[in-house]
């Protein structure tokens, strides 16, 4: 029986759903079967398909048509009370998009997985002044890496769907209340600068199985950042700033950064160890600098 059907057979008890977790599903975007689910508080998609006629669009074109449909889902009633938003492999791009988040006011936690950069892509149209940063606590992209095989057509061309490469991290500093942010598999991201980052932060996870492309992270200023989770391969990471952080231990044990030549801990009074990950010689990073200080000095009257 389509899902359609079997929500709209079930449509009393359907109102008052309070989580959805569909799995390898097809329906349409446009009027997904839970649209009347006005009480959603968890919705969770996992390899699910639009059925509607989008695959005929490509590009931007694709994008535009997606977000029309957004707009034209009865107020999106079944988003305005949703705690929780788990995308994974569902390529629902304007469920990211600025009005989209917007409409979502309750939203505590965003989970986006398998999109390749596009996730990111969207995060930097909805972000900056004026965007969604009532309650949002939780921030977790786990992108795909790039692939060039598929990236290219059968007959060498490029394939129209190809992801934009994200080489900055988007603007989320007026999300106010933010706490947390996981990004996993985020290889093209060239920089993760502090006034990016929200105040509010209170533990970032970076995370690349693939050679990264960051070249210098900061979180100067971030007083209430107590962990830091740095793992993976990040070899022409030439700068890590933790000034004016809370971080009581700096764990670089699962770090491949030969590159590193900047490391900056100033003001960090609550500083007690950092582990360092054991390697061959020829394989050591070279520090140039090493600045730490853990009076209570603020980090901002230091001048380097």
């Amino acid at each position: 029986m389509p899902l359609e059907a079997i929500m709209s057979e079930h449509l009393e008890r359907s109102s008052n759903l309070h989580v959805i977790h569909l799995s390898h599903c097809s329906f349409s975007f446009s009027s997904p079967p839970f649209l009347s689910c006005s009480d959603l508080r968890f919705l969770l998609l996992d390899h699910c398909k639009d059925k509607d006629d989008a695959q005929k669009y490509h590009g931007e074109e694709k994008e535009c048509h997606l977000h029309s449909q957004c707009h034209s889902q009865d107020g999106g009633a079944c988003f305005q009370n949703l705690w929780v938003l788990d995308l994974s492999y569902t390529d629902w791009y304007c469920l990211l998009s600025k009005d989209m988040l917007d409409l979502m006011a309750n939203l505590r936690e965003l989970n986006v997985k398998g999109v390749s950069n596009r996730s990111m892509s969207h995060l930097h149209h909805c972000s900056g002044a004026g965007s969604n940063s009532r309650r949002l606590l939780k921030l977790r992209v786990v992108a795909e890496p790039n692939n060039e095989d598929e990236n290219n057509g059968v007959d060498g061309g490029k394939n129209q769907e190809v992801s934009p490469v994200v080489a900055s991290f988007p603007d989320l500093s007026s999300w106010h209340i933010l706490k947390t942010i996981v990004l996993d598999g985020c290889g093209d991201l060239e920089q993760v600068g502090c006034n990016a980052l929200p105040l509010s932060l209170e533990s970032f996870s970076l995370i690349s199985n693939v050679p990264s492309k960051v070249k210098k992270i900061s979180f100067q200023g971030h007083t209430k950042l107590k962990i830091l989770v740095l793992r993976g391969l990040f070899d022409i990471l030439v700068e890590l700033d933790m000034s004016g952080t809370a971080i009581k231990t700096l764990d670089l044990s699962e770090v491949q950064a030969k590159s590193l030549r900047r490391l900056f801990l100033l003001g960090c009074e609550k500083l007690n160890a950092i582990l360092w990950q054991w390697m061959e010689e020829d394989e050591m990073m070279w520090l140039e600098a090493l600045c730490i200080d853990t009076t209570t000095q603020a980090a901002s009257t230091w001048n380097r």
